[in-house]
């Protein structure tokens, strides 16, 4: 199942919490589900893997303290229980796969029982974001001045983006100074397009990339307004 299927299916089940009055659960879900946002095309399997490996390697900074902000009265242990309960009803409906990679998410929620959903929200970006800043490997030597310049473009493109952070100007340069790159193979665009984005996409084309690179930036400019 990807992210984009799951995002609907707690869509659906924070709609029923919230009819029933039931509205630190509905709001958990919106916060567990905002994690899912532009990332339609990735597996459950695979994003799950992401978060085990971001929060697990190196040292991850303390996430900001719980707010009034959506899902920070539920706990991630109550929250699983409510994934629990989707679990079920996808294996009653005939949605084997789907009830599988339910409990592979609510696995990867497990060792953040304690924690409020929004103080794990937070923390999963925080972590993922430390994860990808790891260089742009490149294996090949290097014979000459120009190819020195190209080794060196992918992870200058990369800095620059994360450099505006959500500043909308100063994104706007640095992605036109990445489009404007010639010299940028679709290879190192896609490997700059996964980072910014957090993705595991296997991008096709340039146009594709640019796209997840803009809609990456939206979604987090929206995570940082929600934050205040």
């Amino acid at each position: 199942m990807k992210l984009g299927e799951l995002h609907r299916i707690f869509g659906v089940a924070e709609n029923i919490y919230r009819d029933a009055g039931n509205t630190p659960a509905a709001d958990a879900l919106k916060a567990i589900s905002s994690l899912c946002e532009g990332r339609d095309t990735v597996t459950v399997a695979a994003f799950s893997t992401l978060v085990e490996k971001a929060t697990v390697t190196g040292d991850v900074q303390q996430a900001t303290e719980p707010t009034e902000s959506s899902g920070s009265s539920t706990s991630v242990a109550k929250l699983r229980a409510m994934l629990k309960l989707l679990e079920q009803f996808c294996t009653l409906a005939g949605g084997k796969s789907a009830a599988k990679d339910m409990e592979t998410f609510s696995t990867m929620l497990k060792p953040f029982a304690a924690e409020p959903v929004n103080q794990f929200c937070a923390k999963v970006r925080i972590a993922i974001n430390q994860a990808s800043t790891r260089p742009i490997n490149r294996k090949k030597k290097v014979a000459n001045p120009g190819a020195v310049r190209e080794a060196t473009a992918p992870p200058r493109h990369l800095s620059f983006l994360r450099e505006a952070g959500t500043n909308r100007d100063a994104f706007d340069r640095a992605l036109a100074t990445l489009k404007s790159d010639k010299n940028l193979k679709l290879p190192d665009l896609a490997e700059i397009a996964r980072q910014y984005s957090l993705s595991v996409t296997a991008y096709k084309s340039k146009v594709a990339a640019y796209s997840d690179i803009e809609k990456a930036f939206v979604r987090e400019t929206r995570f940082e307004n929600k934050l205040r």
